[in-house]
């Protein structure tokens, strides 16, 4: 690189950082002093001028769609009028007379917030490059010289929102290159159940798929039976520990009961009991659903998910396969891994009506326990309407959610957040299903094939871990081949529907031919 193509880089990695400074204090809040709001209110005017006729429904949808933008930034206004951020389009300069004319008047709109989701939009329709518009308008603002520098607190903000930029486009690419909108659209033409388990897509006569297209749009889905979800794909992010209980479990032994996978066929072996610490976790994952009425793209689900922690050294946790809640049985039986490979399991599951009759020894504070949670924490806190730990719910992906999961702590009687991308132990392989790796996965390849400069998520947080795992492309691996998976699925039932359909009709027309005339209809 030339010394000007290197001074050039510099220049513009120094305005990149003074965008993600300003972008921060857009999500807090800042409210542009005059004249600077005029300044943007004018930008924003020709921006939005000389896009508005690019796009299928003119107003309308580029409101709607700087009114998303705003909702993934982690400001929630119920509604984006553009007026309110924009001048008379005959207006070419921000004159004495002009500052006279709105000196005083609480329009256009103070908030940084709401210019910067303008030229995003203006950008994304025109196909331009988003930070290079955003940098081009806000250096024409005085803030660009004057907003005071961030501190360590804004830093980590400005990394979650790096991080969510980062797993927004990840999962936007994932979605159009496995043509999952198509995949989806599909399916909602058959009458159909997804057993979550197996993650198997059948034919239903009822059809047990018990919620709407999108999970997050126009509203969130805040209680769906883990057996009547749609099929999406997602992996793990996290998982918060919400109760534990010391019992006695009973496990299969013997080497002729192992299996490399859960659930599958294989011969009995000698039941024995062993002391172990279930663990109740709320699992919170990225998972690839219809965003709006139009785009598939990331959001996050939570579900039930329950850990074993085995009375032995080095036994670490062990997440059991079939149940969703310690309590609560949706399969013939659960699974754990456990020497090895996979074992069946029983739960000390307490059959009762009343809830209150029965729980964990220890479980999170609060007005939700080991059974409910906080559907959305961030959006609606305090508010549990959750129906049990089998119920899942879904929030759009932002920045203050990220930084709710993956920074924020979460204790619990010694436990925290646990994250099972760790790269930590080079031998520890991550003991769910699917399994990522198979034994053998040497961690530590993975771990110093990030170059240290690339991370700038806190060290010690699951947002490091993530951030780690999206460079090396284990997350997006897992990613692309859990969407390969819903896309197969959905071929696979199509193609059963299509056979069966043709065998049906083939037998309908030889009755007909067979018909005599003074025969009855069937």
């Amino acid at each position: 690189m030339g010394n000007i193509e290197h001074v050039r880089e510099q220049i513009y990695r120094g305005d990149r950082q003074r965008l993600g400074e300003l972008r921060a204090l857009a999500r807090q809040g800042y409210k542009l002093k005059p004249p600077s709001h005029l300044h943007a209110a004018l930008a924003a005017t020709r921006a939005y001028q000389a896009t508005r006729g690019k796009v299928a429904g003119g107003r309308d949808a580029f409101c709607e769609r700087a009114l998303e933008l705003l909702d993934l930034s982690g400001r929630k206004p119920e509604t984006f009028n553009i007026s309110k951020q924009t001048l008379a389009k005959n207006l070419n300069a921000i004159t004495p007379e002009v500052r006279a004319r709105y000196a005083g008047k609480p329009l256009p709109h103070k908030d940084l917030a709401h210019y910067l989701s303008v030229i995003r939009t203006a950008a994304e329709i025109d196909g331009a490059d988003i930070e290079a518009a955003e940098i081009t308008f806000l250096k024409e603002l005085s803030i660009w010289q004057t907003a005071a520098r961030i501190d360590a607190a804004d830093e980590t903000w400005m990394a979650i929102e790096n991080l969510c930029g980062l797993l927004r486009d990840l999962g936007t690419k994932v979605a159009s290159q496995a043509d999952l909108a198509r995949a989806f659209l599909r399916q909602d033409k058959l009458s159909l159940r997804w057993e979550a388990l197996h993650e198997r897509l059948a034919l239903d006569r009822c059809g047990q798929i018990n919620m709407g297209l999108s999970p997050v749009h126009p509203q969130v889905e805040i209680g769906v039976h883990f057996d009547e979800q749609r099929p999406l794909p997602s992996v793990p992010l996290v998982r918060v520990p919400v109760g534990w209980g010391n019992v006695e479990l009973e496990i299969e032994m013997g080497s002729a009961c192992v299996s490399k996978k859960p659930g599958m066929d294989r011969p009995a072996g000698r039941w024995e009991s062993l002391k172990a610490r279930l663990i109740q976790f709320r699992e919170v994952r990225l998972a690839l659903a219809f965003i709006n009425d139009r785009e598939v793209g990331p959001v996050l689900m939570s579900r039930g998910a329950v850990g074993a922690n085995f009375d032995r050294p080095t036994s670490g946790t062990s997440m059991i396969w079939g149940t969703c809640h310690w309590q609560d049985t949706l399969a013939v039986h659960q699974e754990v891994f456990c020497d090895g490979g996979w074992r069946r399991v029983r739960l000390p599951v307490v059959r009762s009506d009343d809830h209150e009759d029965f729980g964990l020894d220890h479980v999170a504070p609060g007005e939700a326990g080991d059974w409910d949670w906080e559907f959305d924490p961030i959006g609606h806190p305090g508010s549990v309407t959750m129906k049990g730990a089998d119920y899942v719910s879904f929030t759009r992906l932002t920045p203050d959610h990220l930084h709710h999961w993956l920074v924020t702590p979460h204790p619990l009687d010694g436990m925290d957040v646990v994250c099972p991308w760790s790269l930590t132990d080079a031998t520890h392989v991550e003991r769910e299903y699917p399994v990522w790796l198979t034994a053998g996965g040497d961690f530590e390849t993975y771990w110093n094939d990030v170059p240290v400069e690339a991370l700038t998520c806190p060290n010690d947080t699951p947002a490091r871990i993530i951030e780690t795992n999206l460079h090396n492309g284990r997350l997006e691996t897992a990613l692309r081949e859990a969407a390969s998976h819903v896309v197969d699925q959905t071929h696979l039932v199509i193609e059963q529907n299509r056979l069966a359909a043709q065998d049906a009709q083939s037998a309908l027309r030889a009755r007909w031919a067979e018909r005599k005339p003074d025969m009855t209809s069937p």
